[in-house]
């Protein structure tokens, strides 16, 4: 894989973290729709980067086509997300467009997200994974593990440490 032209994610990308979102949710089948992810608080909230909450991400860009976005959102425990482990603690999202999975753009991604979250000295990140989903293998790899108590859910987390 070459590597991807990134950029940070800014509000206005609200758009593309809905066309995301709804492809995460819809990652195994279409489930759910674009309708859904505007209305419906569980999803929406993935929508939109607060900055003033220290939310932060990235969009890869390959032949003028957005080819995968990672972000991190703090959400308050009153809307917490699927992986939501406390308020301290980001939980991210990555999508990769399905033309471009398998090719190391998530790895990248992921790597990128982490390396702004040290930078950052945020000390962990939380996510969710439904059971069956091929990316866990990757978040594996990049040091998250299950949440005791949360396997069920496929909360994992990846936590800073000093090397």
């Amino acid at each position: 894989m070459s590597e991807p032209t990134t950029r940070h994610l800014t509000p206005a990308d609200e758009q593309l973290l809905r066309i995301a979102t709804l492809g995460n949710v819809n990652w195994a089948e279409e489930r759910f729709t674009m309708r859904d992810v505007v209305d419906r608080r569980e999803f929406s909230h993935y929508t939109r980067l607060e900055s003033v909450r220290g939310d932060f991400g990235f969009a890869a860009e390959q032949n003028g086509r957005t080819v995968g976005a990672v972000w991190a959102v703090f959400l308050p425990a009153e809307d917490a997300g699927y992986g939501f482990v406390d308020i301290r603690t980001p939980e991210l999202s990555l999508w990769i467009h399905p033309d471009e999975r398998g090719r190391g753009v998530g790895r990248y991604l992921l790597r990128l997200l982490k390396r702004e979250a040290r930078r950052r000295g945020i000390s962990g990140m939380s996510l969710s994974v439904e059971a069956g989903n091929f990316a866990k293998h990757l978040y594996e790899a990049e040091g998250f593990g299950d949440v005791r108590g949360r396997e069920r859910d496929g909360v994992m987390i990846w936590v800073l440490k000093d090397d």
